[in-house]
């Protein structure tokens, strides 16, 4: 099986994938909760009008899907471009991501391995995750 040039722990790479889309899904389920209503009690007044105005326009569950849909695809589109630059996409050198217990590298092309993990995409057999043999 292929992997990925210069990862030297694996685990370490997939723990970051995996924790960037439980971000992912956990800011998505923050938005659904302000289009509920929900006004978190550090919210400023300008966000506060924001979570009221956004509510009352969510009148259906259609309206509610698409909403989390979106919210999924930025939220996802963030995390891959911020993967890009890490990986020296964007015009900026490459960044060599560490562990900050043994110093080993995650490799390169994280943002490539991105959609395996992302939580807005259907894991079709051929996008599976990459395990060591």
């Amino acid at each position: 099986m292929s992997e990925w040039p210069g990862v030297e722990d694996r685990q370490a790479r997939e723990a970051l994938l995996r924790g960037l889309a439980t971000s992912v899904k956990t800011w998505q389920e923050q938005g659904l909760s302000y289009a509920a209503g929900h006004i978190p009690p550090f919210a400023s007044s300008d966000e506060a009008r924001a979570v009221r105005v956004l509510s009352e326009s969510i009148e259906t569950a259609e309206q509610l899907r698409a909403l989390r849909l979106l919210l999924g695809k930025c939220l996802s589109g963030l995390v891959h471009s911020a993967l890009v630059e890490l990986d020296g996409g964007g015009g900026a050198p490459t960044l060599d991501v560490r562990t900050a217990a043994d110093g080993r590298s995650l490799g390169v092309a994280l943002h490539e391995e991105w959609p395996q993990f992302d939580p807005t995409e259907p894991v079709p057999p051929q996008r599976l995750p990459r395990r060591l043999p």
